[in-house]
């Protein structure tokens, strides 16, 4: 008779740990479900620490439901990509709807995650945000004990964690994860100390991210609110010339074996790399018609520039441009392009340019040469467009340092939570 293979003992904390040696193992640590975590972690499934919650035959709400004030629904919506809640734009419920569910009432403590649309997204109630309610988008995990909520958003919103939950629906081809897809999914659990430990360490970098974010936000809006200040002043202050009085039409082709790199003019970003922006290859294999776009000169898709997509090339000496893009250069004795990239960068210009391509006799939602070059800009002195060249330019160069600060810190946060939520990295206790 056949001898019975001896299973291995499941822990204490619901994973299975192997006697025999396993590949990588070390000293002071356990194989489980999870990988490889430190002894005295455990693996527990959302629903042993939570009581997961979600609205249940909800039929939508009724123009009678609603309210300009009062009690608020929350849906996907106001889960922002870095997992914070955003109520800026709620939904108000009268005092007797919201009453009628009371056991989806959210609490302070409260994570709220997407289950619907955009999944996985979690945000952590941690302030009084008044009478709330949810819609059948997200469910509320209110703890069952003392867990550290920050501990399991952080691991939640983690790299890879997001995506594991995508796999859960993958399957099903439904974009939703029921309750008990969420009740069922493993955390990796500390103890409480070494929790709320980690728990403070990351809530350190997110304290310095938010507060990084905020000085972006407002060094941009400073900007733009000095670039509408100063060249509205211009605008109705100094004399106007056409463009074609100031500048040429560059309509050179690409008839070299030369093998430039792409360009496509993106709304926010100008120009960049076709290939790195749409992620594969959009133009075409024979480019012997592409235009050819060099460094100082002007480009925009004669059929998106009412959307802005327009640009000074300013990163390449040379490159190659769609033939529905239109190129021009300005006089430089006259004129100071910079100066005109930010005068074109204005809500004022975004209007003109949407108006001259529904006017436009080309009737077919493009702007070209013929009609762009007849458009009026203001040509103040050039010691002028040389200063508020400056002066843009110097707030340009302090977002982007700004902007490359909060990559980095962002870099150190992602790599902090890889080795401290998987106890990698251990924090002393004694310290909390």
């Amino acid at each position: 008779m056949p001898t019975a293979t001896k299973k291995p003992n499941p822990s204490s904390n619901g994973s299975s740990v192997d006697k025999a040696p396993q590949p990588g193992a070390k000293p002071g640590y356990k194989h489980t479900k999870l990988g490889w975590l430190p002894e005295e972690w455990e693996v527990k499934r959302i629903r042993e620490l939570f009581e997961v919650k979600g609205r249940v035959g909800w039929k939508g709400y009724t123009q009678a439901d609603l309210r300009s004030s009062g009690p608020i629904a929350i849906g996907g919506k106001h889960i922002d990509e870095q997992h914070r809640l955003k109520l800026s734009d709620p939904t108000h419920l009268s005092q007797e709807k919201y009453d009628e569910s009371p056991e989806i009432m959210v609490q302070v403590g409260d994570m709220l995650l997407t289950q619907r649309g955009t999944l996985g997204r979690v945000a952590l109630v941690s302030t009084d945000i008044g009478p709330a309610t949810i819609n059948p988008s997200l469910v509320i995990l209110r703890p069952r004990t003392e867990v550290c909520s920050e501990f399991v958003h952080a691991f939640l919103t983690s790299s890879g964690q997001e995506k594991q939950m995508l796999i859960e629906v993958a399957s099903t081809g439904v974009p939703m994860l029921s309750q008990k897809q969420i009740g069922d999914f493993r955390l990796p659990i500390p103890g409480l100390k070494e929790r709320k430990r980690i728990a403070e360490v990351l809530g350190a970098w997110d304290r310095a991210i938010a507060t990084v974010q905020q000085l972006l936000a407002a060094q941009q809006e400073r900007k733009c609110g000095l670039m509408q200040v100063l060249l509205e002043e211009v605008y109705h202050r100094c004399k106007k010339v056409s463009i074609g009085s100031i500048a040429e039409e560059s309509t050179d082709r690409h008839t070299t074996t030369a093998d430039h790199i792409v360009l496509s003019c993106s709304k926010y970003h100008g120009f960049v790399s076709s290939l790195e922006y749409f992620k594969k290859q959009v133009y075409s294999e024979d480019r012997s018609n592409y235009k050819v776009i060099r460094r100082g000169q002007f480009g925009f898709p004669a059929n998106h520039i009412e959307e802005g997509s327009i640009d000074l090339l300013t990163t390449h000496d040379i490159g190659l441009i769609s033939p529905i893009y239109v190129v021009f250069e300005f006089d430089h004795a006259t004129v100071n392009s910079e100066f005109m990239y930010y005068l074109f960068k204005t809500d004022r210009y975004r209007y003109i340019f949407k108006n001259s391509t529904n006017s436009s006799v080309d009737r077919r939602g493009s702007l070209r040469w013929n009609d762009f070059k007849n458009l009026w800009v203001p040509l103040p002195g050039r010691e002028e467009q040389d200063r508020l060249a400056k002066l843009f330019q110097h707030m340009d160069h302090q977002i982007e340092y700004t902007e490359e600060y909060l990559t980095h810190l962002t870099s150190q946060k992602r790599g902090l939570m890889q080795v401290l939520l998987t106890g990698e990295k251990r924090l002393t206790t004694e310290a909390a």
